[in-house]
């Protein structure tokens, strides 16, 4: 389900004034419920996430498969060091994190690219930078006043001059209309599959 950006603001996390270069463009809902009586924790979601396919299937994953196709075509991805965040001399979020900002790294990086930034209890930042854009995942927990919670992912980037403009403007649609909704089906029906199976 897609929310309102304004929503996404007025939650208490990190992640707001950390990019306020970036556009954000599209926050989502995870259909996903946790019982949080039962130890469903954001935890349990990002374990879920780091080792589970992440891949959308269906169209959305012709279209994902198709975008590292070109990726490799054009070298899009492959930059030999890393790009400094576009207009900016510091190549990672990281760098613009309060020096008293708990950072544990993952090891390496996930199956598109995305790697850590920051980790708290509540929320995840993930970033990817290649020839069309600097871009970044935000996950964030919500308790709800029932006693269960979900997840919400909201969707930044900043284009790598006109190219990226261009290129984001051309794959919206699809991201927009057909990724990102395959992409929640995708974590929504992990998420009771690993339920059914490891009952708590």
């Amino acid at each position: 389900m897609r929310l309102d950006i304004r929503q996404h603001r007025a939650r208490p996390w990190r992640v707001h004034g950390l990019m306020p270069d970036f556009v954000l463009d599209e926050v989502r809902a995870y259909p996903i419920t946790a019982d949080t009586a039962a130890g469903e924790d954001f935890a349990m979601f990002c374990a879920m996430m780091q080792e589970g396919d992440a891949s959308p299937g269906g169209a959305a994953g012709l279209l994902v498969t198709l975008r590292e196709a070109l990726g490799r075509l054009f070298g899009w991805d492959d930059a030999e060091q890393a790009l400094p965040i576009p207009g900016c001399l510091e190549t990672s979020l990281r760098g613009r994190l309060p020096d008293e900002a708990s950072v544990e790294a993952l090891p390496g990086e996930d199956r598109f690219g995305f790697s850590l930034v920051y980790e708290t209890p509540s929320e995840r930042l993930m970033e990817v930078s290649n020839a069309t854009v600097h871009a970044a995942l935000h996950v964030g927990w919500v308790d709800h006043a029932d006693g269960t919670a979900g997840a919400e992912l909201a969707v930044y980037w900043k284009p790598r001059g006109w190219f990226g403009r261009l290129y984001m403007a051309a794959i919206a649609p699809f991201r927009f209309y057909v990724v990102y909704p395959a992409l929640m089906r995708r974590v929504g029906a992990e998420w009771e599959r690993r339920r059914m199976a490891n009952p708590l």
